[in-house]
């Protein structure tokens, strides 16, 4: 497969969504579910589970995600997660910054990233982690809901390791479902 080719497609799609995330978003915003009237500040928490390919084996992984819910449009947190694949497991530690674009009373569109640290566990390897996200969020009421989405975790690793050659960098294209309280 040519990664460049998927790489390509999804930074063009993922633009192209938030370009027309407000022109479809209009009506809804009055619709709201999870802020009716007020502007409030709120707790957000996510569990997600996230499953997808790298360039060099298959990876599952959980994350748990803690922030503040500012506005209906904007959210910011810190997460933490563990992924594990054929070779071996990392833990990224990261922050977080999403903004929804509601498209009905319950349902959101929305675009983030992850930018932080993700440590390979029993190596003494850590680096630059980003996770650009582009997904829906569907309302089950005012304090819970769930994320489906699609992500791109970009990992920079070095080049050689215990004398072996390896990737400049373990990508991971994935699905990622979160469940939103």
């Amino acid at each position: 497969m040519n990664t460049l080719y998927y790489e390509k497609f999804l930074v063009t799609f993922l633009i192209l969504a938030g370009c027309l995330a407000p022109v479809f978003t209009a009506s809804a915003r009055s619709k709201h579910v999870q802020f009716p009237d007020k502007k409030i500040l709120r707790y957000q928490g996510e569990f997600s589970i996230t499953g997808g390919v790298t360039s060099y084996s298959p990876n599952l992984g959980a994350d748990f995600l803690n922030g503040i819910r500012w506005n209906p449009y904007l959210f910011t947190g810190i997460g933490l997660g563990i992924e594990g694949g054929i070779a071996a497991y990392t833990a990224p530690v990261y922050a977080n910054v999403r903004g929804y674009a509601p498209i009905s009373k319950k349902v959101n569109m929305y675009l983030g990233t992850d930018i932080g640290i993700k440590h390979w566990i029993g190596h003494a390897i850590s680096r630059f982690y980003a996770g650009p996200e582009f997904g829906f969020n569907f309302e089950f009421g005012k304090r819970m809901g769930m994320n489906v989405g699609v992500k791109y975790d970009i990992w920079c690793i070095p080049v050689s390791m215990n004398d072996a050659e390896v990737n400049k960098s373990l990508n991971t294209f994935g699905l990622v479902i979160g469940l939103v309280f």
